[in-house]
């Protein structure tokens, strides 16, 4: 009988690529550096072990070692003050391929692959490139203040529940559903969220069992219709009053 060689398996058979590092500093609009703001990669074609975060220092530096070289869009989060949620709002971080890898470049590619924003979303996230056993060039990444809009709710028989199931949000240009975040004190209850400034918003809020009454009458939360918005930098705080009258049968 001859001896058989012991099957390969198959991990073995897949080239692993080499790792990279990235580095770099966040800065608000005036170019202060932000600490704790959270810095998410995803690689362009959705490898799997090439999604990775990090947070920003004191000093807005930060560093990830250790990461398979690739092609990657960055976005940036950060939960304090009134910042637009990059991860929900960059039309380039939602995934998509968007051209051919560039493994060996180093820095920022442009190349005609690289997908056009809608006209209203004029923030977008660059193709980083992070090459092999090397490190990309230091990236100045930016975050952007938005206009905070505010939903509240005067709820005096408390009938906002969890079975309410009251949605509230907007809807960016690509069809992204951005929930706002709710907030009780007492008999308010307040959602909130921060859209970017001078772009076309449609904002939703929907509910199939509450009624209730706003500054033009009675409210229908059941037809969901979009709310058409815009909010420049000089413009005053958006905030939507409502008094919550009743549940339907």
């Amino acid at each position: 009988m001859l001896n058989r060689p012991p099957p390969r398996l198959a991990s073995n058979d897949i080239e692993q690529p080499e790792n990279g590092s990235i580095r770099g500093t966040i800065t608000d609009e005036s170019g202060k550096p932000v600490a704790g703001a959270l810095v998410t990669f995803r690689h362009f074609f959705t490898v799997q072990g090439r999604h990775q975060q990090v947070t920003s220092k004191n000093d807005g530096s930060f560093n990830i070692d250790q990461l398979p070289s690739g092609d990657y869009a960055q976005c940036v989060q950060v939960t304090k003050g009134d910042y637009v949620d990059d991860c929900q709002w960059n039309l380039t971080f939602q995934p998509r391929i968007v051209s051919t890898p560039s493994p060996t470049k180093v820095g920022v590619a442009t190349t005609p692959g690289k997908p056009v924003l809608v006209a209203d979303m004029p923030h977008g996230s660059d193709r980083i490139v992070v090459p092999p056993a090397g490190m990309t060039a230091p990236l100045q990444l930016q975050v952007r203040t938005g206009a905070r809009v505010t939903f509240r709710f005067a709820d005096s028989a408390n009938l906002i529940d969890e079975q309410t199931h009251l949605i509230i949000g907007a809807l960016t240009a690509n069809g992204m559903f951005v929930p706002a975040q709710k907030s009780v004190s007492g008999a308010v209850t307040t959602f909130q969220l921060v859209i970017p400034f001078d772009t076309n918003v449609r904002l939703s809020v929907q509910s199939l069992t509450l009624r209730a009454t706003g500054p033009n009458g009675i409210v229908n939360f059941a037809k969901g219709t979009p709310i058409e918005v815009r909010v420049g930098k000089k413009d005053p705080p958006l905030v939507f009053n409502y008094t919550i009258t009743g549940k339907s049968r």
